[in-house]
Parts: C-alpha cells; sequence; structure tokens
C-alpha cells in the first residue's frame, strides 16, 4: 500500500489548534535524558502532538481541520487501540537500540505507516464474516448483512464501517462489456522493449523474472477490434512473444484458511498448499469470453449519465449528493441516471479488498485441465482472481489466468512449489507480481457526443518504452490483483 502520510509538517505548526500554555511542559516533549524525546527534530514533535491530541480530544471542531489533520484523524479513528502509545513504545525500543542521534518528522511519519498497516491488518472474526459474505454477494447492502451472515446489524454496521474506513474493502464498479460495446483483453508480453499507454488501458502488472513479463488489460471498443490487433503485430517487433486475449469479467475469492486468530497473522502452510496441488479435480470452469455485439446499446448515453458513470467506477456506493456536488447536477438527474445504469447493468460491483499485510501476488497462466489442478490450491489463498482467456489470433485456444495475493516473502515460495511440481502441472508459467496499477476506464474522455460511440484509433494508444513505464511504477504493498 502507499504510504497513507505525506504531511507537510511546516503547516501543522501554524494551522492544527491553540494548545495551552501548560503543555509545554507536557510529558510527552520533556527533555528527559536518555529517552528518545531528545532526539526528536521540531518537526517531528510537532507530527507527534498533533497525533496524541487527534487521539485524546472528542470535539475535533474546537480545531483548524487541514486536509493533512484530517489525513491522520482517519487513521486514528480507525486504528484499533491506541496509537500513540503504540508509537511511543516503538520510539522507545528503536532508542534502547542505541546510537540514534536525531528522529526526523519523516521517520515518524513511516512509522505511523508501519504500525496502522500492521493494525488494520489484523481482523476480527466478525470482519472476515463481512468480506467472505460481501464477496459472495457484491450488490449486498449493509441492512442485508444481518439476514446473510446472522450476525446483528450494529455488530455488522461495525464490522463495515472499520474495513471501509481504513481502505482495506472498496465496491467499486466495473464495465460491463457486453452492454457498452466494449471488448475486455489481455496482453502478455515477454520481454518487451515497449508497452502500451492510454486511456483505454485499465491495469499493468510487471513480473521481473528471467525475462521481464508484463499483463496488460484493456477494454477496447469493438469497432476497433481490427485496428488493435494491427497494434499488437507492432508490438510483436520489439519483444520476444506478444499473445493477445479475450478475457471474460472472472471471479474472485476470499479465504482465511491461513489466517492465524491466535497472532493474527497471514501465513500461508506450504506443505499443505502442495498436497492441495495434487488433488484432482475437474475441469474448472471460470465463465465465457462472451464478446460484444456492434449494436450494443450505447445510444441511451448522455454526458449527465456518462459522468454519474465515471463516479460509480470509482466508487460504487458513491452517494447522490456527493456525485451532485462532484458533477454540478442535480441530485434528481444523479439519482435518475444512476438508477438507469445499475438497472441496465451498464457497471456491475465489484468487491476490492487490500489487506497490508498482503504485499506480494502470484500470476499463473494454464490450460483449462492444468488450472483445475490449481484452483483448489489457490483457492486457499486470501484473495484469488480466476478468468477465462481466449486467443485472438486462434479462438480455438482457451486457457486461464490466476492472480493471488500472499504475504510478504511467501510468493516466491509458492512459486517454487509450482515449479517442483511441475510434473503435475506441466502446461503452467508462474511468476511473483512484482508492481502494477490499475485505473478506471475514463468514459467521459472517450465518448463522442456528436456520433454517440466510443472515440477510438491508433491515436489513442501511445507506444512507451517497458524501463520508462516500469520506474514509473512504485510497488504497491498491497497489490491489486482483479483484471476485471
Amino acid at each position: 500500500m502507499v504510504p497513507l502520510l505525506v504531511v507537510q509538517t511546516e503547516l501543522l505548526i501554524g494551522v492544527v489548534f491553540v494548545l495551552d500554555q501548560s503543555e509545554s511542559n507536557d510529558v510527552l516533549m520533556t527533555q528527559g535524558q536518555g529517552t528518545y524525546k531528545q532526539r526528536l527534530s521540531p518537526d517531528a514533535r510537532t507530527v507527534l502532538k498533533v497525533l496524541c491530541h487527534l487521539e485524546s480530544y472528542e470535539h475535533h471542531d474546537q480545531f483548524q481541520m487541514t486536509s493533512d489533520l484530517k489525513r491522520i484523524h482517519a487513521i486514528v479513528s480507525s486504528y484499533r487501540g491506541s496509537l500513540c502509545s503504540d508509537l511511543k513504545k516503538r520510539l522507545e525500543s528503536v532508542h534502547a537500540l542505541g546510537d540514534v542521534e536525531v528522529i526526523t518528522s519523516r521517520d515518524i511519519l513511516s512509522l505511523i505507516d508501519e504500525l496502522y498497516h500492521a493494525n488494520i491488518s489484523k481482523l476480527k472474526e466478525s470482519e472476515i464474516v463481512i468480506l467472505k459474505a460481501v464477496f459472495g454477494n457484491p450488490e449486498v447492502r449493509l441492512s442485508e448483512l444481518e439476514a446473510l451472515t446472522g450476525i446483528k446489524y450494529s455488530k455488522a454496521r461495525r464490522a463495515w464501517i472499520r474495513l471501509a474506513s481504513s481502505g482495506i474493502l472498496r465496491r467499486v464498479g466495473i464495465i460491463n462489456a457486453n452492454q457498452l460495446a466494449f471488448e475486455r483483453i489481455l496482453l502478455i508480453l515477454s520481454n518487451p522493449l515497449f508497452i502500451l499507454s492510454g486511456p483505454y488501458v485499465t491495469s499493468t502488472i510487471f513480473a521481473d523474472a528471467e525475462r521481464a513479463m508484463v499483463y496488460q488489460t484493456l477494454l477496447i471498443p469493438a469497432a476497433f477490434s481490427k485496428g488493435f490487433r494491427k497494434l499488437v503485430v507492432d508490438l510483436r517487433n520489439s519483444s520476444d512473444n506478444v499473445s493477445a486475449w479475450w478475457l471474460s469479467p472472472g471471479t474472485t475469492s476470499f479465504n482465511d484458511s491461513y489466517y492465524d486468530r491466535k497472532s493474527n497473522q497471514w501465513r500461508i502452510d506450504l506443505l499443505h498448499f502442495r498436497l492441495l496441488l495434487r488433488k484432482h479435480v475437474d475441469e474448472l470452469v471460470v465463465g465465457e469470453t462472451k464478446r460484444t455485439t456492434l449494436n450494443a446499446p450505447i445510444s441511451r448515453l448522455g454526458k449527465s449519465k456518462l459522468l454519474v458513470m465515471k463516479h460509480l467506477l470509482k466508487d460504487y456506493d458513491s452517494k447522490v449528493q456527493d456525485v451532485s456536488i462532484a458533477t454540478k447536477l442535480s441530485r434528481s438527474i444523479v439519482f435518475r441516471k444512476r438508477s438507469e445504469i445499475i438497472n441496465e447493468r451498464a457497471v456491475l460491483p465489484r468487491i476490492i479488498v487490500k489487506i497490508p499485510a498482503l504485499t506480494e501476488g502470484v500470476v499463473s497462466v494454464a490450460d483449462s485441465s492444468t488450472a483445475a489442478m490449481l484452483h483448489i490450491a489457490m483457492s486457499k489463498l486470501p484473495f484469488s482472481f480466476f478468468s477465462l482467456l481466449e486467443n485472438i489470433d486462434r479462438p480455438s485456444i482457451k486457457k486461464v489466468i490466476i492472480l493471488s495475493s500472499t504475504p510478504m516473502g511467501q510468493a516466491k515460495q509458492i512459486v517454487s512449489i509450482l515449479e517442483e511440481e511441475r510434473s503435475m502441472v506441466d502446461n503452467l508459467e508462474t511468476h511473483v507480481i512484482t508492481a502494477g496499477e490499475k485505473r478506471p476506464l475514463d468514459v467521459i474522455k472517450i465518448f463522442d457526443l456528436q456520433s454517440m460511440n466510443w472515440k477510438c484509433d491508433s491515436s489513442f494508444f501511445d507506444v512507451r518504452t517497458y524501463s520508462t513505464v516500469r520506474k514509473e511504477v512504485i510497488h504497491n504493498n498491497c497489490l491489486s490483483i482483479d483484471l476485471a
């Protein structure tokens, strides 16, 4: 997960709030000999003081809440226990190791991130039950959770709010390609010199193995299908290999089998995982790559509808009032257009879960029979995505792609086990995911209101060097493994 705090401490000093004079002698800031306190820089003291006050004071309307303060307050609010206390204990333990000269604000902010990520990764049983429920029913409402899970509404609501406020649980929207005249495509590039970028590229995943692997998903207007194939041919001239596949929306799964309730940690039992690979199962079915027809009903789209759709793609639970303010549309129009989009199934709900403790991922591509052998084992991993692939050049060739999240240090172990068991899974290519980025389709930018159709030609695609894009994609602590 990218750092949550990038706070400009000079802004905190002047605009936080008026502290009592007596607080200048606060034990927090006392310059005691032999303690971490005398090693704090002025900015570090400010950040620490702000954090502890936001945690202690209930009436924050007394303070001038800047965007930075709101961000810290959100962390404090969703932290289980006392972040201030845990932070001071951690500073004390570091100082006790000796030879500490100075502790800067950057050190404090980095430590807050570390403690916060570890804290929100600890899940209560009710939160695990909620995650299971929403994965199986992405359209479920908060009011329906009690009937679905057996957890009382008040408890389910608290669990939902904590998961959502901490960023672990989000419900976004995905384009229904068949409804909106798109084709969902996956490009797999091996040792590419160049890769695609542009508004139709929705995700890029890197696997830095012996040969660099890139997995790019795109939503291509069906009318541009032939033109896109020409772009693929050009890419093949600068890569060891490029294959293009139609990609189904796929399915996602959540499994808590490897979550240790005692230690509140995720740890894959590698022997158990290995043994599951040897279990025989029937061929895996993960949906269809049904392609759209050119007369899909996109003529009903308009500017207002597209504006609302853009917000639903980012946040499927967007409030009418918030969308109204952002789009400058009346609430009645937002409500009506939102209802149309949902009822027409133009945008579908999708659950996205990012747990900071799950920092790595594995990507595997196999034929359907091999994928069936992998399915049970991969489904035991915390989060997995399964999707059917159909080769664009040779539609008779079908494969399955599987992406799974793992705790830090275990992705390589999973890949090693898969390779060691290659006698059981011969038709398999698997790699550790090292970086990736995902962005929703900008439906406003790519729709032509005059022709009432998607804009698309080769000018909408840039060809950029692999090295440039790879440097720009910072490794996230929480990788998104959903390609839809």
